[in-house]
């Protein structure tokens, strides 16, 4: 009789276990992203750098940047990295910087680089309201602003901050958690949600497309080199577009045509790994009727989530603040319990 509930109860204590572990990389995924805002709005209200949108222009100046540089390096980089070293002992080269891509995995990725540049160079020519947009933003004057712009941020701004965030982080430790299917698709919604502020036609025709690509482009090799090579590509491109819109008369309708012909010519030699990334498509959406229930309710928690820490941290910092200290003793509390259920199994075995 005693054998019978032994086992019963060892069994209960592997049941209870494995349902807490769905949960651990969504709460420490949102505990960071609540970190971030957390750095990035301090240093906004304490005049470190000015808001971004506040004024025309603005966006990339290196005044601008100097926060979202210390924010970026604490909240997208220091942080992640402690924690996933405290928990689990990842090292920095975790993070998708192995394996190393393959010539084929860079060819792809600046192949799609430049389809989404010339995606960019053709929003400009079919909605003139998209140059109003970018004037508003962009502060080039003369060249040497769009090398800053085409170098600074859309490689180091725009491209590694992202991608070790996103790619390297996020959609690792959730495909990790929840499997290829699910862990890409959430890591997806947490890119788009968490820039909504652009508006969400811009999340849509822009970011929604080089988020999939960048997570197609990572789940072939589980590294960060094809994302960043495709995400710095399609901003450079875009910047370059932009610059010689503004800078020079004719030069802009030579560029596009340009982007054309290599999307054109380059689709023979690319044809066979885009037919590949499709089929990854596919057989990531079939994998999503795996748990579809319960992996679809942690998802529309997440985007629920992250959607009102966006909200607290531009409208209400104390709140913000109060949630993440309480948001870290929880998770703090749901580790030592987690570990509590893992020394019970251990005893029992």
């Amino acid at each position: 009789m005693r054998e019978r509930l032994r086992k019963y109860a060892s069994s209960d204590v592997n049941i209870t276990a494995l349902r807490l572990e769905h949960f651990t990389a969504l709460l420490e995924t949102i505990l960071v992203f609540s970190l971030f805002y957390l750095i990035q709005q301090y240093l906004a209200f304490s005049g470190f750098f000015e808001q971004a949108l506040d004024a025309p222009g603005t966006l990339g100046t290196l005044a601008t940047n100097t926060g979202w540089i210390v924010a970026s390096v604490l909240g997208l980089f220091v942080i992640p990295v402690s924690i996933r070293w405290l928990s689990k002992g990842w090292k920095l080269v975790d993070f998708g910087f192995a394996p190393r891509p393959g010539r084929r995995d860079v060819i792809l990725a600046v192949y799609l680089g430049v389809f989404m540049g010339l995606w960019f160079s053709l929003g400009f020519w079919i909605s003139p309201e998209a140059i109003e947009v970018a004037r508003s933003l962009l502060a080039i004057n003369d060249w040497w602003d769009a090398i800053f712009y085409m170098v600074y941020v859309a490689i180091f701004v725009a491209a590694l901050r992202n991608e070790f965030f996103y790619r390297g982080y996020i959609q690792k430790l959730l495909t990790s958690e929840y499997g290829t299917a699910w862990g890409t698709l959430l890591a997806l919604l947490f890119f788009l949600v968490s820039f909504h502020w652009i508006g969400w036609i811009h999340v849509f025709s822009i970011l929604a497309p080089i988020g999939l690509g960048s997570a197609l482009l990572f789940n072939r090799r589980g590294a960060i080199y094809g994302p960043l090579i495709y995400h710095a590509l399609t901003f450079l491109l875009g910047f370059l577009g932009y610059a010689l819109l503004e800078l020079t008369s004719g030069g802009y309708a030579i560029y596009t045509a340009i982007l054309v012909l290599i999307v054109v010519v380059g689709f023979w030699l690319m044809r066979m790994p885009l037919l590949l990334l499709v089929w990854n498509l596919v057989t990531l959406i079939r994998g999503l009727r795996s748990y579809w229930l319960r992996n679809g309710i942690i998802a529309l928690s997440m985007v629920a989530i992250i959607r009102v820490l966006w909200e607290t941290a531009h409208t209400d910092l104390i709140a913000h603040t109060w949630f993440t200290i309480i948001f870290t003793i929880v998770l703090v509390i749901y580790k030592l319990t987690l570990r509590h259920f893992e020394l019970r199994r251990i005893l029992d075995l």
